[in-house]
């Protein structure tokens, strides 16, 4: 019974967020092939479902080995974060004349 008691907020979470990963991937690759010309479009859609695949392959090979080593999980998920955001930053500001707010 114990188990089955902390088990169920975390389905019901899990549940809550797993269709978020396909409606972002969604929003991601239309507002890609909005930007790209329409002769590359299908070139481009098919980088994005080969990135796609190999993250499949590699996040599951990065998580088990941070639990199987004494990396914390958590901090592993924020630096990747923080990899994540320093690179979203440096794109934005080498466009910056392109996304200036006015």
């Amino acid at each position: 019974m114990g188990i089955l008691h902390d088990f169920t907020p975390f389905a019901l979470l899990w549940l809550a967020i797993s269709p978020l990963g396909s409606f972002v991937g969604a929003l991601y690759t239309t507002e890609v092939i909005a930007h790209t010309d329409r002769n590359k479009a299908g070139g481009v859609n098919g980088i994005l479902a080969s990135i796609g695949s190999l993250t499949m392959i590699i996040g599951p090979m990065i998580g088990g080995f941070m639990l199987s080593t004494s990396v914390r999980t958590f901090f592993g998920t924020a630096i990747f974060i923080a990899l994540s955001l320093i690179i979203i930053g440096f794109y934005f500001s080498s466009k910056k004349s392109k996304y200036e707010v006015v």
